[in-house]
């Protein structure tokens, strides 16, 4: 049971994938992933995307993730697997979300099948949901807020933490920067924040920090045509370093202002 005792008390939020910048909601780029972190930014396009980490140092966890998004009438549609831990931990999730845009704002919300096991601890599946909104402002800012398990049953509540999180974004083409506020049941509050640097018209770099973990991190992001390759590297101050890696296919889309993207 020690590896469940270092994700409670070391894991604020569980290991994120790399379009995820250390913890920020909003810096989703208009990809299927969005259908996990803030369904706001559910795309409306047809785009499937893979994720896998493999956090830290001598720890058996793993992480998946996919997603695959398309167009819904005036809405933005998406559904998702997600599947983390190991022998003795596992959760795993299947999503569906919904997306409304408009020249002002965006709001999601993520009908979910959450299913946890511990072996001779629990063993139980239940649905619930999220919600997410962005507004879009002058000077191209970002506003957004995120709810994660806004429904738990009260027998396991605690097993299936709530999280909420208030978002922050400035977008430019030199450099979009992220802020975070994150509250996460049975923690205390903490911050994330980064930043995505293009090098080119298809190349970035992107890095950033977490207050919780105390880790930090660095990645890139290569935007060819109709595939994204992401890839990020972690360094935690106990638990070592540990590497994810994203796909996403995609069809054509025009940019919009509105699209948290890299340039």
């Amino acid at each position: 049971m020690g590896l469940l005792f270092i994700i409670s008390i070391l894991f604020p939020e569980r290991p994120l994938p790399p379009q995820v910048i250390m913890g920020s909601h909003i810096s989703i780029r208009n990809t299927p992933f969005a259908v996990f972190y803030q369904p706001a930014l559910i795309p409306k396009k047809f785009s499937v995307s893979f994720s896998y980490s493999k956090p830290y140092e001598g720890l058996s966890i793993s992480q998946f993730e996919s997603a695959f998004s398309f167009p819904l009438f005036i809405f933005s549609g998406s559904i998702g697997f997600s599947y983390f831990g190991e022998e003795i931990y596992k959760e795993q999730i299947i999503n569906y979300g919904m997306c409304y845009k408009n020249s002002l704002y965006s709001a999601g919300i993520v009908l979910k099948y959450l299913y946890l096991n511990i072996p001779e601890v629990v063993n139980h599946a239940e649905p619930s949901f999220d919600a997410g909104c962005v507004f879009f402002l002058p000077f191209n800012i970002r506003i957004g807020a995120f709810s994660r398990n806004i429904y738990r049953s009260p027998k396991y509540k605690y097993d299936i933490p709530s999280l909420f999180a208030i978002s922050f974004a400035v977008i430019h083409e030199a450099l979009n920067f992220y802020f975070d506020l994150i509250s996460e049941e049975n923690h205390p509050f903490t911050y994330a924040t980064g930043f995505e640097i293009p090098l080119t018209s298809n190349f970035y770099i992107k890095g950033g920090l977490r207050s919780g973990e105390k880790t930090f991190g660095a990645g890139f992001g290569i935007n060819v045509s109709f595939v994204k390759l992401e890839g990020f590297y972690r360094v935690h101050p106990f638990l070592g370093s540990s590497f994810s890696v994203s796909v996403v296919l995609k069809s054509h889309e025009k940019k919009s202002e509105n699209t948290i993207s890299p340039p």
